[in-house]
């Protein structure tokens, strides 16, 4: 991903890190945006990573979180056809309130929230496809 968002804009003032939410190799108040995408459940220790995303932030600079949480579990298409996917789901993602409460505790205080539904494919055929690459990090976890 990075060579990519790297191959798409260059601009001396951006610059793609690759480094644990945890623990960032930057300065105090020495970022104007942090953005996350799809991450917040793979991190190993989401309080940490928040208070570190406050930290690296200057003031009135943004954080940009988008995940999925918990309280959708019901949407995800694939429930249906993969029951056994539904415990690896409740298990790996947070609630809002969780996230919420996580945040608020780093020091943030939320300006904008909103939920997007996006189409995972065009039809029942795209869609099988799409999770035979096993992309997508729950479908990644089951069994064969």
């Amino acid at each position: 991903m990075l060579s990519q968002a790297r191959s798409k804009y260059d601009d001396d003032r951006l610059k793609f890190l690759a480094w644990p939410a945890e623990a960032r190799p930057l300065e105090d108040a020495g970022a104007d945006l942090v953005f996350m995408s799809m991450v917040d459940h793979h991190l190993a220790a989401p309080d940490k990573a928040a208070r570190e995303i406050h930290r690296v932030l200057r003031p009135g600079a943004h954080a940009f979180i988008r995940n999925t949480v918990s309280d959708e579990i019901s949407s995800y298409p694939y429930l249906k056809f993969f029951p056994s996917i539904r415990a690896i789901i409740a298990h790996s993602l947070h609630s809002r309130a969780e996230q919420d409460a996580r945040h608020t505790a780093a020091g943030f205080h939320r300006t904008a929230r909103q939920t997007d539904w996006h189409e995972m494919a065009a039809n029942w055929q795209d869609f099988a496809t799409k999770m035979a690459l096993r992309a997508d990090s729950f479908v990644a976890r089951l069994d064969n």
